[in-house]
């Protein structure tokens, strides 16, 4: 499932390409699309996360990884696409907003991928457990409430596409700042 969407979301990004990944794990996805893209950075919070990225990307010469939270860090770089994969819905409302307007300072275009309402009650009851074990399942419900068209509107952004996920959980959306 991963795979999949990782695939849906590099097509919409042009070789060449600089990109910044929000919340980026492992590192999973800029390895994916390390043979299209310049240079990569992934940051996250979870300084174990970014341990593991390193410690993979001794074969990717021009993708770095740091921890950090982008609304509290400056950086010396731009980039041409700034993706956040499965991040917003995870923190507070005033976080979202912080986020969308540092990122939008770094990036021409931003790609996001998050949860939408779904009809699949399997698919409702597997998101509900796994964000109630990760931890934060009560933004994650403020998040459904508001929607990301909203938060994307509050945070001084326009929507340039948005596009139905794969699988009817997430919708992806594109934001060109430039």
């Amino acid at each position: 499932m991963k795979k999949k969407i990782n695939k849906q979301v590099s097509e919409l990004i042009p070789g060449e390409a600089r990109v910044l990944d929000v919340g980026c794990s492992k590192g999973d996805f800029l390895f994916e699309i390390y043979p299209k893209i310049t240079y990569g950075l992934g940051i996250d919070i979870n300084p174990k996360k970014i341990k593991s990225a390193q410690a993979n990307s001794y074969n990717y010469k021009s993708i770095e990884f740091i921890v950090g939270n982008l609304s509290k860090i400056e950086l010396n770089s731009h980039f041409d696409y700034s993706i956040l994969k499965f991040v917003i819905h995870s923190i507070e409302y005033y976080e979202q907003i912080q986020l969308l307007k540092s990122v939008s300072k770094y990036s021409d275009n931003i790609i996001i991928v998050d949860f939408v309402p779904t009809n699949s009650l399997l698919s409702k009851c597997l998101i509900n457990i796994d964000e109630v074990l990760a931890g934060h399942y009560s933004k994650f419900k403020k998040y459904l409430g508001k929607g990301m068209e909203q938060l994307i509107k509050n945070s001084g952004l326009d929507i340039d596409k948005k596009i139905n996920g794969i699988y009817d959980f997430y919708n992806i959306w594109k934001i060109n700042d430039s």
